[in-house]
């Protein structure tokens, strides 16, 4: 791998730690958008874009894809990840590239990993896969693992249900004294469906979104509710 003499190794860790600071400590525009190094025009042409309201980044976040959009609430349903910013990072790989991996995720022990969405790993070209291994060595040199995620491992066919959960189990900022208690209660019962459960909440004086919140974040399992790819397991 060749650098220009601007670009030595040792500048594009400095320049990547640098970019993680300024992602994590970046603030919310008056939109609460959150924006990365390359911007993500919504609207676009051929183009599935969104704004994700994430509650673990602390605001709006871009997306380009619908693939995308289904990692993003993934990401929100691991207890494992703190926080994330999308297009966050710009990291030049040799002559005149740059690469713009799709999110840098900060994990609960503070480690960091850097992952790209893409439709298919088995079909990539052989000039992506290239340049995703100079990007894989790079990261390795300041101990940051790359993984590539492909829609094998995402709920695509699930999705709107699952942004519903979201949704509806993140509309109060709940405190950890209610969630732990809707947990300790719950997890006693063999659920049978989302409303058997909104029901027990309810006769117990708790509120009953809570359910939505705790089967969104695997906490509780419903018999009933088979959302294809739910319980993906760790992804990090």
């Amino acid at each position: 791998m060749s650098y220009s003499i601007s670009h030595t190794l040792q500048h594009v860790q400095n320049l990547i730690f640098e970019q993680i600071h300024c992602a994590f400590n970046q603030k919310p525009n008056i939109a609460r958008t959150l924006h990365g190094q390359r911007r993500i025009y919504q609207g676009c042409l051929e183009r599935r874009t969104s704004l994700f309201p994430s509650r673990k980044a602390g605001g709006s976040i871009a997306l380009e894809s619908k693939l995308e959009l289904a990692y993003a609430v993934q990401l929100e349903s691991l207890s494992i990840v703190e926080s994330y910013r999308t297009q966050a990072l710009s990291i030049p790989i040799g002559q005149n590239q740059n690469i713009f991996p799709d999110f840098l995720i900060r994990k609960k022990n503070g480690e960091f990993e850097v992952h790209e969405v893409k439709p298919s790993i088995q079909h990539l070209s052989k000039e992506n896969i290239e340049r995703f291994d100079r990007l894989a060595s790079i990261l390795a040199s300041i101990h940051i693992p790359f993984k590539l995620v492909d829609e094998c491992t995402l709920p695509r066919k699930s999705l709107d249900r699952l942004l519903h959960l979201y949704s509806c189990g993140h509309r109060h900022d709940w405190k950890p004294l209610e969630i732990e208690l809707a947990h300790d209660f719950l997890i006693r019962y063999q659920l049978d469906n989302l409303q058997q459960a909104h029901s027990l909440l309810e006769e117990n004086q708790l509120p009953s979104q809570l359910a939505e919140y705790l089967l969104f974040h695997h906490m509780i399992d419903v018999e009933n509710i088979q959302y294809e790819n739910f319980r993906m397991g760790e992804v990090l």
